[in-house]
């Protein structure tokens, strides 16, 4: 990976054999929201907290997401963070993520640059990452197809995928859980995620591995398809299909009590 800075900016792009021209190809300006709406074919995404930017450049499609804050903190700063240093920082962490789980060969999308602004006591982040071609989220599929489009098994053997190294997903529901063409599964949005290594590894099956899949159990119970669907709603033995592939592939069983 390639870091450097810029007066208050600090910059760090992903350096992998399939994007070796990155060095050449990045333009600062990506991470201008009003530049990259400009560019052909560039769209919005309002979906989330904040306005997120799909865009054309480097011979690939990107997505810039600019980091927000929500709840009550938000009526104070949008979009500022206390700065404790840069590795710290949701940007550099999310990035490095990214750049760990690709190298585990789980799918997620390829990290392409993250930028920090400093300030005196606050910084902001965005982020930039390779768009994964879809057909839409869980979340969206199920609503148009109903519960029986998914193989349930296969998506907890996804999932076990991550649980296998450890990774917690601080956010996992259905709209963060993508379906490709070849109906293979794609995990997005690690801000607040992180890995669990060496003595704290225990922890994440004890704790957080549980409220990592109870997340995503309340997300699948709100799922309402549409009236053609034949199942109207998601099932115990759905949710016990997916346990057993995450059992399978994570090879643990700490989620034996989980119901």
């Amino acid at each position: 990976m390639d870091y450097f800075r810029d007066g208050k900016f600090h910059y760090q792009l992903a350096a992998t054999p399939s994007v070796a021209d990155r060095a050449t190809s990045f333009d600062p300006r990506f991470f201008d929201p009003a530049y990259c709406l400009s560019l052909n074919g560039a769209r919005a995404i309002t979906e989330g907290r904040g306005t997120a930017v799909m865009f054309p450049a480097a011979r690939r499609w990107l997505f810039l997401k600019d980091y927000q804050r929500g709840g009550m903190i938000k009526r104070i700063s949008n979009d500022a963070y206390l700065w404790t240093g840069l590795e710290r920082t949701r940007a550099w962490r999310e990035f490095a993520l990214l750049n760990e789980m690709s190298q585990l060969n789980l799918s997620v999308p390829e990290a392409y640059a993250c930028r920090v602004e400093q300030g005196s006591l606050t910084y902001r982040a965005s982020l930039i990452v390779e768009v994964v071609r879809n057909q839409g989220s869980l979340m969206k599929i199920l609503k148009q197809q109903g519960f029986e489009a998914i193989d349930w098994r296969a998506l907890g053997e996804f999932i076990g995928s991550f649980g296998l190294h450890r990774i917690f997903h601080a956010d996992l529901n259905a709209s963060n859980i993508l379906l490709q063409q070849n109906r293979k599964f794609v995990l997005i949005d690690f801000d607040k995620s992180y890995r669990f290594k060496g003595i704290r590894a225990p922890l994440f099956h004890h704790i957080y591995e549980k409220r990592m899949l109870r997340r995503l159990r309340r997300s699948l119970l709100k799922v309402k398809p549409s009236v053609s669907a034949s199942e109207k709603e998601f099932s115990d033995s759905m949710w016990q299909l997916m346990l057993a592939g995450y059992r399978t592939r994570s090879g643990k069983n700490s989620v034996n009590g989980l119901r």
